[in-house]
């Protein structure tokens, strides 16, 4: 979708509290079978290592911007473990269902065609 959108729209990631850190809410079976293994991060730092690993690891080309380790944006968006949000002139145009089994990707296109053709 940002490839498609790109030259209309600015696509971003925001990198929040680990959804499944091994010293906090572990899922042995599913970071196992994905390779992923990490603590919870105490200090920002260590936030912003772990974002950089992922951007690396996963050849993520969309821009990153890390959460505050006390989370203050993924409190005030509801965004864990993840969300889709589109935000048009400062305001939530769309906030997708919590995911990553209850966002949908067409919904956000469709909210997004809708908002390009309004402006």
């Amino acid at each position: 979708m940002a490839d498609q959108y790109s030259q209309k729209a600015e696509f971003l990631t925001i990198y929040i509290a680990e959804a499944h850190a091994s010293n906090d809410w572990n899922m042995p079976d599913l970071n196992t079978a994905l390779g992923v293994s990490v603590l919870k991060p105490k200090i920002m730092k260590e936030r912003v290592s772990l974002a950089q690993r992922f951007i690396q690891e996963s050849h993520y080309k969309l821009p990153m911007y890390v959460d505050s380790i006390d989370n203050v944006t993924m409190e005030a968006y509801g965004a864990r473990p993840e969300r889709l949000y589109l935000i048009v002139d400062g305001k939530i145009a769309y906030k997708g269902g919590p995911g990553p089994y209850c966002f949908s990707y067409d919904s956000l296109r469709v909210a997004l065609q809708k908002a390009l053709n309004q402006h």
